[in-house]
């Protein structure tokens, strides 16, 4: 799954769909290959939504769809990540959740809803029990910032519980903020801070 996404066509990833239903409605969980690039809907799609959120995500991006053309390409040809798209039709994609391989772990990478759905956090239970079994994984990850109170409560939901926290610098750069890393609180410019949450399983 993880080697392979490049070769990975769109018909070959409907092929490896995980399926389960919601009150009677199908949704299916598509592991993404390079072939979304041509998706020119979902690409602008996905840059508005990231773009809404910045304020949740350690970097902020701007409005250019090739950035995120590119960002999503070399997710396409990492081994390390996954991206796997949330469908609750043939054609309409409402959510996007990443895998990340970590040492004996997997970390919930890149969580975003792109369309209004209640189905984020089946689809998320649906991919861990999934991918637990398949590469025989027990434990998880998800860092989150300790203001993002709906994201924090969906993965609470699931059974995530706080772990470690990390202190953010927020520094502007080129028209852009980041945030950054620090050893302490004394450091800290602002008044979260980069959680990481655990599931064990």
């Amino acid at each position: 799954m993880f080697q392979n996404k490049i070769n990975l066509t769109e018909k070959q990833s409907k092929k490896l769909k995980i399926s389960f239903k919601v009150k009677n409605k199908k949704v299916s969980i598509v592991p993404m290959g390079a072939w979304i690039l041509k998706n020119k809907k979902f690409i602008k799609t996905l840059n508005s939504k990231r773009k809404k959120y910045n304020k949740f995500f350690l970097n902020e991006i701007s409005s250019d769809l090739g950035k995120t053309r590119n960002y999503l390409k070399n997710i396409s040809v990492s081994f390390d990540i996954c991206f796997f798209l949330i469908k609750s039709s043939e054609t309409n994609i409402v959510g996007i959740i990443g895998l990340k391989k970590r040492i004996k772990k997997f970390e919930i990478y890149f969580v975003l809803k792109l369309a209004q759905n209640s189905f984020m956090n089946l689809s998320m239970i649906n991919l861990i029990k999934w991918s637990s079994k398949k590469y025989k994984i027990k434990n998880y990850i998800v860092k989150v910032f300790s203001n993002n109170k709906n994201a924090k409560k969906l993965y609470e939901n699931i059974g995530f519980k706080y772990y470690y926290k990390n202190y953010l610098k927020k520094k502007k750069i080129n028209k852009f903020y980041r945030h950054f890393i620090v050893k302490n609180k004394l450091n800290s410019n602002v008044n979260y801070s980069y959680q990481t949450l655990k599931l064990n399983l």
